[in-house]
């Protein structure tokens, strides 16, 4: 099973805004390091459909933020990658004033963690593009390793973009195990037979996918809707096979959960040692 996340990285997650990379930067020689990166960055290949872009300015597109306090900023690169989509990129400046790319990850970081002045986590967050459902959040573990910044993927879950997000969440997360056959993973928190959810097809309502009886998963939450029902939001690994589903739930690399809510009603909490 995935790593089990703190309950500070879904109120970390709950913000639905980018990080401003201005606000941290400290530079004294900023304009020269700019110029030096346009430089740089004008004669890589994997720049040109950037640049190709009518109006782009790369000064409009960086930050500059010590990252590993060794008072010398890193280069940061939050915009256009192609398409609608976006990318978020830092860069290290060498000796020879060239720059190495030492992180990117779609789309943008929603907050950060620092140890005193050195970065310690990123949370991620790729919210797609071109009419993209799914939401995919990392969070990254970063450490200094021979003088360099190291970027480790901790924890990561998909979740659905009209996903319910709860207002509060338990102390400690909850394990449980379905005890019914095809038990269903929804969107929000209620029973939805015809709605613009899910591939925003009004026949699949707001169900995501269908689980069968014996899948384990984690509860962080809970609601209560209209009728008096019990809702818990919930974690399923990506490892545990659905049985049925009404969209796509990929955009993992490795261990990771999706997210949504299940109805309490046959869900038996697990005693772990």
């Amino acid at each position: 099973m995935a790593q089990i996340p703190e309950v500070k990285t879904f109120n970390a997650y709950n913000r639905d805004y980018a990080t401003d990379w201005i606000a941290f930067s400290n530079s004294l020689d900023k304009d020269d390091m700019i110029s030096q990166f346009i430089d740089y960055a004008q004669g890589q290949p994997a720049w040109v459909d950037r640049f190709s872009r009518e109006g782009f300015y790369l000064g409009n597109y960086i930050s500059l933020v010590d990252f590993d306090a060794d008072e010398e900023d890193e280069i940061v690169y939050q915009g256009p990658l192609f398409g609608e989509s976006q990318v978020f990129e830092i860069y290290k400046r060498k000796d020879d004033k060239t720059f190495d790319l030492i992180f990117s990850s779609q789309q943008g970081v929603i907050t950060s963690e620092w140890n005193g002045e050195q970065l310690s986590r990123l949370y991620v967050r790729d919210w797609g593009c071109c009419m993209e459902e799914h939401i995919t959040s990392v969070v990254f573990e970063v450490q200094m390793e021979q003088g360099q910044l190291k970027f480790q993927r901790s924890f990561q879950f998909v979740s659905h973009f009209l996903e319910t997000k709860p207002k509060a969440y338990f102390k400690s997360p909850i394990a449980f195990q379905t005890l019914n056959e095809s038990y269903t993973l929804r969107v929000t928190p209620e029973i939805v037979k015809e709605g613009l959810f899910v591939d925003l097809d009004p026949e699949k309502g707001n169900v995501l996918s269908h689980y069968p009886k014996g899948t384990e998963g984690i509860a962080l939450a809970e609601k209560v809707d209209k009728t008096g029902r019990i809702w818990w939001y919930v974690l399923i690994d990506t490892s545990n096979q659905y049985t049925k589903s009404n969209t796509y739930l990929g955009g993992i690399e490795g261990d990771g959960y999706v997210s949504g809510w299940m109805s309490s009603r046959y869900l038996q909490i697990l005693v772990r040692n």
